[in-house]
């Protein structure tokens, strides 16, 4: 039950900015689609977005280590 507690107010603390990652990336690939699947894709504009998505792509790898390393200092499991 401790645990569990521990677990909850660690994870709220990431929560919001995993979920906001998240809708960012999703409106990202779904730009970059739309981009991709045009008659005459504009390469430097697929270019841009891609790179825009690997960056969302990067931060979002970083806060899920953060949560984990949390996690870890606290003898905590990602469930």
């Amino acid at each position: 039950v401790e645990k569990q507690k521990m677990y909850d107010k660690i994870s709220s603390k990431y929560e919001k900015k995993i979920e906001d990652l998240n809708k960012k990336l999703s409106k990202k690939n779904d730009e970059l689609d739309k981009s991709k699947n045009q008659k005459k894709p504009d390469g430097k504009k697929v270019q841009d977005l891609t790179e825009e998505r690997d960056k969302i792509k990067r931060e979002l790898e970083s806060v899920h280590s953060d949560f984990r390393k949390d996690l870890s200092k606290n003898n905590l499991n990602d469930f």
